[in-house]
């Protein structure tokens, strides 16, 4: 109950500001299911960099804008627009981070892909699917986005597919 009062809080605080994921009704569900936003200084966005291609973290700063911060090339710029890219068939030209088509964590697991916001929400992804008991309850902040994944990627089958590229992403940071 306590989660949902933050999701409810941080969407009345996107019809203020306006949505920065655009008009996708499942874009802001995919991403405020947290008390604390999606891509805010405490939960970042962790994407591919746009000049060298490393890890490279997001976060919101007003409107669609996002400011992206490179560890390897010492990028930091603040005049990237952030995209919600699940539906679109194009990509415009300019700087843009699509989301989750940028995203750093992603898997294609039998064509389905799977991402992670951030390194802890991928650790969050290894422990769960990777468990024998798959409780969403036991991941504080993370019940409604595990509760929604898809059955196919979360068949049993699949678990130690899923637990080798998860793993294998993590230890190579």
């Amino acid at each position: 109950m306590l989660e949902e009062a933050g999701f409810i809080t941080v969407y009345k605080e996107l019809q203020i500001k306006g949505s920065w994921l655009g008009s996708d009704p499942d874009g802001w569900k995919a991403y405020y299911y947290y008390g604390e936003s999606i891509g805010s200084e405490k939960n970042p966005i962790e994407i591919r960099c746009p000049r060298c291609n490393k890890l490279a973290i997001c976060t919101y700063l007003t409107g669609k804008r996002v400011i992206v911060k490179c560890s390897k090339c010492h990028l930091v710029d603040d005049g990237y627009e952030l995209k919600w890219s699940r539906w679109l068939k194009t990509f415009p030209k300019g700087k843009f981070i699509f989301w989750p088509k940028n995203a750093y964590y992603q898997w294609n697991i039998r064509g389905n892909i799977l991402y992670a916001n951030n390194q802890k929400h991928a650790q969050v992804l290894l422990d769960f699917l990777g468990g024998k008991e798959r409780d969403p309850h036991k991941f504080p902040g993370y019940i409604k986005s595990l509760q929604k994944l898809p059955r196919e990627i979360t068949a049993h089958n699949l678990r130690e597919t899923i637990t080798k590229r998860i793993s294998l992403s993590l230890k190579l940071e």
